[in-house]
């Protein structure tokens, strides 16, 4: 059982004040955690076990990208970024195998069980670098922000520079922002880390509404996804063996189905009947 999975939410839709107050999340620091830090490394696993999310220095520190394969046709208007977009998803990664890497040696896991075992450099992946667009808000929309959700994936680092990213919070048993702030990214601990971890680390639900200071705002937001290897295998919330290109596929598929087979699965949001839905009125 994973550690957040039996807390109860059935309050969860109840009261929201989307004038909450922010999350606190703790600042790592990846030069830090690069230079085996101690007591940086020891807040990071902290932060992992306990909310799940933080932000993290990315801009202190140079990191080298791997050569570049040129074999993928990209669409004409891509061309000639290409590079800057293959440094990014190269940088990216190689900062989420440090992170990584910290963590299981934080965590004691042994060489086998290393997270960074289970993402590779070069091997195949369903991990994605994306650009999301929310659209403002408009009274009686039907499509705004992100239903409730954990994240498929291993960690997921998001830069945005406008608010209404939220996380729930099981201790203060309430929805809390999770601010932008310049110069860092937002990372959070998905599915397949909690999974391969033995569930020490935690998937925390989040979601995206719009934020009432800012709803007036298209909120654009880049995402880095990483992903286990395709063959990475792990045992669910249920106990159930999942390859993680399996799981990935089965949970994209869940996003589309409507509330009530995602209440009756726990895989969406790590708790069944969890229905819970973003209220213009709390505007």
């Amino acid at each position: 059982m994973a550690p957040h999975a039996d807390i109860d939410v059935s309050h969860v839709a109840q009261g929201l004040d989307p004038r909450s107050e922010n999350a606190e999340l703790v600042t790592i620091s990846i030069g830090k955690i690069m230079d085996c830090d101690k007591v940086t490394e020891e807040t990071l696993l902290n932060a992992a076990k306990d909310l799940g999310f933080f932000y993290l220095d990315i801009f202190e520190h140079a990191l080298h990208s791997a050569p570049r394969d040129k074999s993928t046709k990209l669409p004409k208007e891509f061309q000639q970024r290409r590079e800057t977009f293959e440094d990014i998803n190269n940088t990216l990664g190689d900062m989420g195998r440090v992170i990584l890497d910290s963590l299981s040696r934080s965590l004691n896991l042994g060489d086998k069980q290393n997270l960074v075992k289970h993402h590779r450099k070069g091997h195949a992946s369903t991990t994605a670098l994306g650009l999301l667009k929310y659209l403002p808000h408009e009274p009686k929309s039907e499509e705004v922000g992100h239903v409730s959700h954990t994240d498929i994936g291993s960690l997921s680092m998001v830069f945005s520079d406008v608010g209404g990213l939220q996380v729930y919070h099981p201790g203060k048993k309430a929805w809390m922002f999770i601010p932008p702030k310049p110069g860092h990214t937002v990372c959070n601990i998905g599915d397949s880390a909690e999974f391969l971890s033995k569930n020490l680390l935690r998937s925390s639900l989040h979601r995206v509404i719009p934020h009432p200071a800012e709803k007036g705002k298209s909120k654009l937001t880049v995402v880095y996804l990483m992903r286990p290897e395709t063959d990475a295998v792990f045992i669910d919330r249920e106990g159930k063996e999942w390859r993680s290109v399996d799981w990935h596929n089965m949970k994209n598929r869940l996003f589309a189905e409507d509330l009530e087979s995602q209440a009756s699965n726990l895989a969406l949001t790590g708790r069944l009947g969890h229905d819970d839905l973003w209220d213009e009125k709390e505007l």
